[in-house]
């Protein structure tokens, strides 16, 4: 492996990740839940599995990492749930460390679940059909939302963010992450990198900090913020998927990156412009 793409796979990400913290800082938390919905970690790993595996690989794991919407926003689910039961005389930060545990745990067992299930479903000559993995992740999106339960308030004053311990969680955890997959892709399959592309890495530190430092009520609207952002995830992985093997990597990438935040915004707007038409409630 060239210099190059070792400092590629250890610096896009983490750079990506700061760049979407610092957008969230400069303009308010409805952007930077947003953009921590963008794919500043699966993109660079789907970039350098491309690099370093090929290009039918890569697009083979985009697919998976698109299939893996689902536990992504089940992992909101099972926080979530987690949260709104355990006692609140536990202590904030022991609620958020066993609520990112079981969300943790329900990621990784919907998506060996759905390894299994689609390799039974195709053949290993065969790849999974683009557009099956749409439909799951567009299911996942408009369902789960109204899964996340709102969590109590614990009725603590707020406490201080650790700016520093959340912009280093987020950079060391997409880094590390981009490291082990990439290292281990050709082991792992383009199956299980590409679910593992889509990881809550950044998610986990931004809900595990609002949890401890805003309390409890702060869990559902970063998870409804973050699950409507991921409408922009899902169009740049379908388009690099299915560009990749067409037109190269030059030109997957060019399409596909500029498609996040544009369905992000369209998403946005269409959104904005539904609620203002839904008649008042007597």
């Amino acid at each position: 492996m060239t210099p190059a793409l070792i400092s590629l796979k250890l610096l896009l990400s983490p750079g990506l990740v700061l760049l979407a913290w610092w957008l969230g800082r400069r303009f308010g938390p409805t952007i930077g839940g947003r953009t921590a919905a963008l794919p500043v970690v699966a993109g660079p790993i789907l970039l350098v599995l491309a690099l370093a595996e090929g290009d039918a690989f890569a697009a083979h794991a985009a697919r998976f990492a698109l299939v893996g919407v689902l536990p992504l926003t089940l992992f909101g689910v099972g926080y979530a749930w987690t949260a709104r039961r355990l006692p609140a005389n536990l202590g904030r930060r022991y609620t958020a460390l066993f609520s990112a545990l079981t969300g943790w745990g329900v990621f990784i067992t919907v998506a060996a679940a759905m390894q299994l299930g689609l390799q039974r479903v195709t053949s290993d000559s065969s790849e999974t059909p683009l557009l099956v993995c749409i439909a799951v992740a567009l299911t996942s999106l408009l369902v789960t939302p109204r899964l996340v339960s709102a969590v109590h308030d614990d009725h603590r004053p707020p406490r201080r963010h650790h700016l520093t311990a959340e912009v280093g969680g987020r950079a060391l955890g997409a880094m590390a992450l981009v490291a082990a997959l990439t290292t281990a892709a050709a082991a792992l399959g383009a199956a299980w990198s590409g679910l593992l592309a889509s990881f809550p890495v950044a998610l986990s530190v931004v809900v595990i900090a609002a949890h401890i430092s805003d309390g409890p009520t702060s869990v559902q609207p970063i998870f409804r913020g973050y699950l409507h952002g991921l409408y922009g995830y899902m169009a740049f992985l379908a388009l690099f998927s299915w560009s990749l093997p067409r037109l190269g990597l030059v030109w997957a990438l060019a399409i596909s990156w500029p498609s996040a935040p544009l369905v992000q915004c369209l998403h946005h707007l269409i959104g904005s412009r539904w609620s203002t038409k839904k008649p008042p409630i007597v």
